[in-house]
């Protein structure tokens, strides 16, 4: 990757930083994707992806095939919800959630219309979290500067 170094991001299977293990100066897809965990500790992990990015051999890549009635991002909505059931099945040393496992998965599809009403709502959940996840750091700050503050006046007695 070092001699490749570039603005378009490999994803593979780590789960850390989106997945991302570097950039590239090319990319394999563009577009509208599901990828996923391969292997290790976290296999089965999904991603929406909707942009220029490559991908190693740990990570794999679903795409709607054009005419399908299928919204990517319901996809990936639907692949995060039902991959617990399917994550509790895999055993061995180093776990691994592969395409056999993914192509097993029925995903009802109802009308284009829900689908959108879905994502809508899920994204708006997604938002709200991640805004509250971000926050939360500051927030904490903000509360032991708070109580520092409190704890010295309420202590601070007059000397005798």
């Amino acid at each position: 990757m070092d001699e490749n170094k570039g603005e378009y991001p490999v994803y593979s299977s780590q789960t850390t930083n989106n997945g991302e293990i570097g950039k590239l100066n090319y990319y394999m897809f563009d577009g509208e994707y599901v990828t996923w965990t391969t292997d290790g500790y976290y296999a089965g992990t999904f991603y929406y992806r909707n942009e220029k990015f490559s991908a190693t051999t740990h990570c794999g890549v679903l795409s709607v095939k054009r005419g399908q009635k299928l919204l990517p991002k319901f996809l990936y909505y639907y692949l995060t919800y039902d991959s617990v059931n399917l994550k509790n099945s895999i055993v061995g040393t180093i776990p691994l959630f592969t395409s056999e496992m993914v192509s097993s998965i029925k995903i009802p599809i109802p009308s284009i219309d829900t689908q959108n009403k879905i994502v809508k709502i899920l994204d708006r959940f997604s938002e709200l979290t991640e805004g509250t996840k971000n926050s939360l750091p500051k927030e904490i700050k903000l509360r032991k500067q708070q109580y520092e503050y409190y704890k010295n006046k309420l202590l601070d007695f007059p000397k005798q």
